[in-house]
């Protein structure tokens, strides 16, 4: 499947290239509002990812993880002093689940929308685990 869309993509540039050069005039004005156009995307896309990255570098996501280190200390603290054992293991649990996230995300900070996705969903799971812990 993934080497039908290069063979699709490269045919796609293939026709542009071939229109933009020996095209009729048509054709050719077509392949460079294409050309254009893909460009403006690319440039926006190049732009939008500077953004994020100094949204970052500026502590954008540092004020969410500080919050969910503070959650778990909190819940660890209210175990400790309840002195049921099974919660603490599954705390200690839940807590090396999200040092082991955090690390990932200290480590390899997330570049894509989707990484980032993946990071917040599973800061979500943690905190839904931890609440569930609480409640049952």
């Amino acid at each position: 499947m993934k080497n039908l869309i290069k063979l699709g993509l490269l045919l796609i540039a293939g026709i542009l290239v071939y229109n933009y050069f020996y095209g009729t005039p048509t054709e050719k004005e077509k392949s460079e509002k294409i050309f254009t156009e893909f460009k403006e995307v690319g440039v926006s896309v190049v732009n939008l990812m500077k953004e994020e990255k100094e949204k970052y570098d500026g502590g954008k996501y540092d004020e969410a993880i500080d919050n969910m280190k503070g959650a778990v200390e909190k819940m660890k603290d209210k175990i400790d002093k309840s002195g049921d054992d099974s919660l603490k293991d599954e705390m200690d649990e839940l807590g090396s689940k999200s040092r082991r996230i955090l690390d990932k995300w200290e480590k390899n900070k997330p570049q894509t929308e989707e990484e980032k996705s993946n990071f917040e969903a599973d800061m979500k799971n943690i905190l839904k685990e931890a609440e569930n812990i609480f409640t049952n």
